[in-house]
């Protein structure tokens, strides 16, 4: 844009003194000086305005900020993640935490099977009660009565305690303090009603086989190893410990 003159080389003023200018386009622009400096004034202020606010976030690209308020957009616009991707990360992250959680669970029933194992199981296994007064294989005794025992935590260490009817069984000889399983296993057999099919003759309570559990023959029932937990414990109770020796025994040469 250039001032336009005429043929003398003065300026073109209009009809209110205001210089013309010519355009790159040909045409023509008047110009008023006064207005366009109280123009520059303004802008220089409002320059000045800006610049002190952004003075505030320090040394900042204009094209980081650009681009961080057009992802701020995107993401407001929630264009930035698509919805099935979303979904698939959500299931991705359940099913990480849910394996986690499954594979915690699993550690905590083989520790617990260990310890019930270690402190339970190994007690009908060891039992001299059970060897030297009854007629009770270990095994025998333990799909019988092992449900009655249960490991608990006490002052942060697994204590076996044993119960009958939902009340814990106590020590005879430790007054306040919970029976040992040798000491529960006693008890349990001495209070159950066919102790005298379980205990040894010569021993209190004991009948030897009784109840005419003798005269029962293998083949009058299934194989042992066929039973489930409750035929076996029903066995017993019906036909006594010796008669369930039979079938063991049965099923051993079998």
């Amino acid at each position: 844009m250039k001032l336009k003159r005429n043929d003398l080389g003065h300026p073109v003023l209009t009809a209110d003194d205001l210089p013309l200018y010519l355009q790159d386009d040909g045409s023509e622009l008047a110009v008023d000086p006064v207005a366009m400096q109280a123009t520059i004034s303004q802008l220089s202020a409002r320059v000045g305005e800006l610049n002190a606010a952004l003075s505030a976030y320090g040394e900042i690209e204009p094209a980081a900020a650009h681009d961080a308020l057009r992802k701020l957009e995107d993401l407001a616009n929630k264009s930035l993640i698509d919805a099935g991707e979303a979904e698939q990360v959500r299931r991705h992250i359940e099913e990480q935490y849910t394996s986690r959680l499954q594979q915690r669970d699993e550690t905590i029933a083989q520790r617990d099977s260990q310890i019930h194992d270690l402190l339970i199981k190994s007690a009908f296994d060891t039992s001299d009660f059970l060897r030297e007064q009854t007629l009770l294989l270990p095994e025998m005794a333990y799909v019988y009565f092992g449900q009655n025992f249960h490991v608990e935590e006490r002052n942060g260490r697994p204590v076996p305690i044993a119960r009958v009817d939902g009340q814990p069984i106590m020590s005879p000889s430790r007054p306040g303090d919970y029976a040992n399983p040798e000491e529960a296993l006693q008890q349990i057999i001495q209070r159950h009603p066919h102790r005298d099919r379980m205990l040894k003759a010569g021993h209190p309570g004991g009948g030897g086989a009784g109840g005419g559990a003798a005269s029962l023959h293998p083949e009058d029932s299934r194989p042992w190893s066929q039973m489930d937990v409750e035929e076996q414990a029903r066995f017993i109770d019906q036909h006594g410990m010796q008669a369930a020796r039979q079938l063991i025994d049965a099923d051993t040469r079998g």
